[in-house]
């Protein structure tokens, strides 16, 4: 997978420093939680989600602003199948690393793995 401007972002405390001072993270919160945004827009704003959260220092910071049981409430409740398809793989990125196996845990999502269940 090429590499995605906000999982390089996420590597380092001092970037995520930079993000959270930028306030991004609230409005594409914002956009992600309203129906208005097309369903586009709510699919790349998964993507860059997922991509934040494959390393601790991005779940912490989506753990400050609840992002991961948005994304975890998308992935169970919402009737369009292809924001649903991409809120599951924004999960199975956040699994990656183990503050994100943490947390997902908290909201019973598990992930299969050939040594077992994991997450």
């Amino acid at each position: 997978m090429p590499p995605n401007f906000y999982a390089e972002l996420a590597k380092t405390p001092d970037s995520i420093r930079i993000l959270r001072d930028s306030k991004q993270l609230e409005e594409f919160k914002k956009q992600l939680a309203d129906e208005k945004t097309s369903i586009m827009i709510r699919k790349s704003l998964l993507w860059l989600f997922g991509m934040l959260g494959s390393t601790d220092y991005g779940v912490e910071l989506m753990e400050e602003h609840e992002i991961i049981e948005d994304i975890v409430q998308i992935a169970e409740n919402t009737t369009y199948l292809s924001v649903k398809g991409t809120a599951l793989f924004a999960i199975s990125m956040i699994c990656r690393c183990e503050r994100g196996k943490e947390v997902l845990k908290t909201y019973k999502w598990y992930r299969a793995d050939p040594q077992g269940i994991t997450c």
